[in-house]
């Protein structure tokens, strides 16, 4: 058993799933991490998965338990979090969080 605290979990795609995000947020963790488009993220989100980013660039989705972000770097990377909003950025030039 953990230390009663906040705790912040990191995965990659190998473990990542809406059902185990929706778990730890049920059991007071917060998580974060990549994903694979199979592992319960959206249809649409898999097909812009599939078409690298040049489809629909905005989804609105009413779950809002477990967050799914697709970010464009060299190819489309699909995130889910129980954390972060979405809306979040970094300014590349200073490298510094900006909300």
């Amino acid at each position: 058993m953990l230390p009663k605290a906040t705790y912040h979990v990191f995965v990659n795609n190998l473990f990542s799933s809406s059902g185990l995000f929706r778990s730890l947020r049920k059991h007071g963790y917060g998580a974060t991490g990549t994903a694979r488009p199979n592992c319960g993220i959206h249809k649409e989100l898999q097909q812009d998965k599939k078409a690298d980013g040049r489809a629909k660039t905005s989804y609105e989705f009413k779950q809002v338990k477990v967050k799914q972000i697709a970010w464009k770097d060299s190819c489309l990377v699909l995130f889910l979090t129980t954390v972060f909003m979405g809306d979040e950025r970094v300014d590349r030039k200073e490298e510094e969080a900006v909300f």
